[in-house]
């Protein structure tokens, strides 16, 4: 599929737009290997890829991850693809590997950042890819709640929580803000856990 037949595309249609509905839910497999990436409008290109799978099953993507600047319009965050690809969205990831684009260069699974309650973060000199594969387990209205990045999540409900507790959350704030600055102000070395990344 592609916005042109100039590459001998099977199907021309700009995934900046809706798929038409005879290709919801019309195929076992969707695979992108490297196209959602040049497409402006994402939210909807990779809905138009999620609405194509059918039940059962995977989205495949090979995607743009680090030091690709230039390359498209976007590269991707694995909490992006495990927030989007989620069950509210009728998706499970089941797999994602980052690896650098040597020959030799190690591949890593990749946890979510949900799960271990903190960012997963790369700083590194060479092109990166991330690659995932997600199975859908059923129909759901996509996007119907916008995903939110996860740590941002919790603090807002964990201040909720505690305003609801207290009556202004001050005493929350005063713990977690501190934390979220010196998490950014760690060099990368130090803030890579072996929790995040596991060698394959």
């Amino acid at each position: 599929m592609d916005c042109s037949t100039y590459q001998s595309a099977t199907i021309a249609h700009d995934l900046n737009e809706p798929v038409p509905d005879e290709y919801k839910n019309a195929f076992s497999c969707v695979f992108d290997s490297g196209t959602v990436e040049h497409i402006f409008n994402f939210p909807q290109a990779i809905k138009n890829c999620m609405e194509m799978v059918s039940i059962g099953g995977h989205f495949l993507t090979v995607t743009t991850a680090n030091n690709f600047m230039g390359h498209g319009f976007y590269q991707f965050s694995p909490e992006l693809y495990y927030r989007v690809l989620s069950p509210e969205n009728g998706f499970e990831v089941e797999s994602m590997v980052l690896c650098e684009t040597d020959a030799n260069a190690a591949w890593y699974r990749v946890d979510d950042p949900q799960n271990l309650g903190s960012r997963v973060e790369l700083i590194n000199s060479r092109p990166t890819y991330l690659m995932v594969r997600a199975r859908k387990t059923q129909s759901a209205l996509i996007f119907a709640t916008t995903p939110q990045q996860s740590d941002y999540s919790a603090i807002w409900s964990n201040r909720e929580r505690a305003a609801e507790a207290d009556g202004n959350g001050r005493r929350l704030i005063q713990r977690v803000i501190p934390e979220i600055i010196k998490r950014q102000m760690r060099p990368f070395w130090g803030h890579k856990t072996p929790r995040a990344f596991h060698r394959l």
